[in-house]
């Protein structure tokens, strides 16, 4: 069993749904890419933690991504694991008048209505900005 087996071994146990050869065109906006080795759906954030965990330690190759709102894939493909944020990790709670909490895979977009929802401001900015609010904070 190579390393990357290993991952997609252990994101299988951890209940993230796994695609062998994903065309990365279809997780980009810009519809850019070749194919991955495997194209990991996230389902939680401790298997975030333990899939990235996992992937340094045996030297796997892998990106990180969210909506794909800002990528540009090669053609040639990405020899390695691609660790998607998505719907799963996408919660928006609020926490008490001043706070809201929200997972890297929500939507700016439903972050912003859902703090107009709430009477808070200061987000309004982000309202047309495409893409997760854990690719926001990333860039």
């Amino acid at each position: 069993m190579d390393n990357i087996d290993k991952i997609i071994s252990l994101a299988q146990e951890l209940c993230c749904k796994v695609r062998l050869n994903e065309p990365l065109s279809c997780h980009s906006t810009f519809k850019t890419g070749g194919c991955c080795t495997a194209f990991i759906d996230i389902c939680s954030d401790q298997a975030m933690i333990s899939l990235a965990s996992a992937a340094e330690k045996l030297g796997v190759r892998f990106l990180v991504v969210g909506n794909g709102s800002n990528l540009l894939f090669d053609d040639n493909g990405f020899d390695g694991v691609i660790f998607h944020i998505g719907n799963e990790l996408s919660e928006i709670k609020l926490i008490d008048d001043t706070t809201i909490r929200v997972g890297a895979g929500a939507q700016l977009s439903k972050l912003c209505l859902f703090a107009l929802e709430n009477s808070m401001t200061g987000l309004e900015f982000a309202y047309g900005i495409p893409g997760t609010v854990g690719g926001a904070v990333f860039m």
